[in-house]
């Protein structure tokens, strides 16, 4: 389990992380703030387990994870962020890769919508829901970074990696767990002080698929083309290679390297 006295002595936010509840195996952090009564669901509240047996990313895709080696967690918030909600994907990987770059030494990108690649290939899935518990609403961040494990599954060997991986050596995931909700509490009172276009700009300098051709799965059909801009929302725009513009607000996107243009 993870040493609390650690965490709390590196934590400076205000609200996130104050609260930690910790499990020892749970099926989903997400799922288990999702459960909660509402005299249990705290603004800022994190829930972290050393392993879960339902865990998930987006598209409802199956997320390895050995079980004390990586950090698995959610963070609960109040929705009170109105439009801006839309940027949240953005902020909290932007949060993920400064904190890991800070504390590994590495040096992380950012990939639209929510990714954070090192090396090209993925370190940390994130996956971030709206949730009522009785009437109020509120936000879930879930949070899966890939610190210390070294062996993944055949079928994603090539496209994941870890921490310990890259840099050849072990990471606290303490202090790595300490300096992303530093991070993200950061951005989000950003966000609320209407910083939105500070951020995506800090966001689009961790990012290297402007310019480049890159494949956009939608789910129902693959575009290719050219990545142009994210606007205010958070959305992509998009410009095929026939020279028609899309503002996209979901998909996969793939980048092709070796096009650059």
């Amino acid at each position: 389990m993870l040493d609390l006295k650690i965490i709390n002595s590196n934590l400076k936010t205000n609200s996130i992380g104050k609260a930690i509840l910790q499990f020892d195996e749970i099926d989903s952090t997400n799922n288990y703030l999702k459960n909660l009564k509402l005299n249990e669901a705290i603004d800022g509240l994190v829930v972290q387990s050393e392993f879960q047996t339902n865990g998930h990313g987006r598209f409802n895709r199956v997320w390895n994870s050995n079980k004390g080696e990586n950090l698995l967690f959610s963070v609960l918030l109040k929705n009170n962020f109105s439009q801006s909600i839309t940027l949240i994907p953005l902020l909290t990987s932007l949060a993920v890769a400064n904190a890991i770059d800070i504390i590994a030494n590495t040096n992380t990108e950012c990939k639209w919508p929510n990714d954070v690649i090192l090396n090209n290939k993925k370190i940390c899935g994130i996956l971030i829901e709206n949730c009522k518990i009785d009437f109020d609403e509120f936000i879930i961040i879930g949070i899966g970074v890939n610190v210390n494990q070294i062996i993944f599954p055949d079928e994603i060997e090539n496209k994941a990696t870890s921490i310990l991986k890259e840099i050849g050596k072990i990471v606290s995931r303490e202090n790595l767990l300490s300096e992303i909700l530093n991070f993200l509490e950061l951005y989000l009172i950003k966000l609320q002080k209407s910083e939105a276009v500070n951020l995506i700009d800090e966001w689009k300098n961790k990012s290297t698929m402007f310019n480049k051709i890159i494949s956009v799965n939608l789910f129902d059909q693959v575009l290719n083309g050219k990545a142009i801009e994210i606007n205010q929302n958070g959305s992509l725009v998009f410009e095929t290679l026939d020279g028609k513009r899309e503002t996209l607000i979901s998909g996969e996107v793939t980048l092709h390297s070796y096009y650059q243009r």
